[in-house]
C-alpha cells in the first residue's frame, strides 16, 4: 500500500493529550466543527481526512485492503 500525507488540523492546547477524530466515509474532518470548540479547551484535537475525502489525496496506482483484495 502506498503512503499518503493525510490532510490535517491539529487544535488545542500543545501540551494536552491528544485526541484523534477520523469520520465516516464520505465526510471530511469539517464534520467535527460543532464540537471543535469545546473538545480544544482541555484536548489536543487532531482532525484528519481518510484517503481520497476532503483534502487528502489518493495515492496513484493499484490498493488493497486486507478484505478486499486488489483493486
Amino acid at each position: 500500500m502506498s503512503a499518503v500525507d493525510l490532510h490535517h488540523l491539529v487544535s488545542g492546547p500543545a501540551d494536552a493529550a491528544a485526541l484523534l477524530l477520523g469520520g465516516s466515509l464520505g465526510t471530511t474532518l469539517d464534520m467535527w466543527d460543532p464540537q471543535l470548540a469545546a473538545l480544544a479547551e482541555t484536548a489536543r484535537v487532531i482532525r484528519f481526512d481518510h484517503r481520497g475525502h476532503g483534502g487528502s489525496p489518493v495515492p496513484a496506482g493499484p490498493t488493497r485492503s486486507p478484505t478486499s483484495g486488489p483493486t
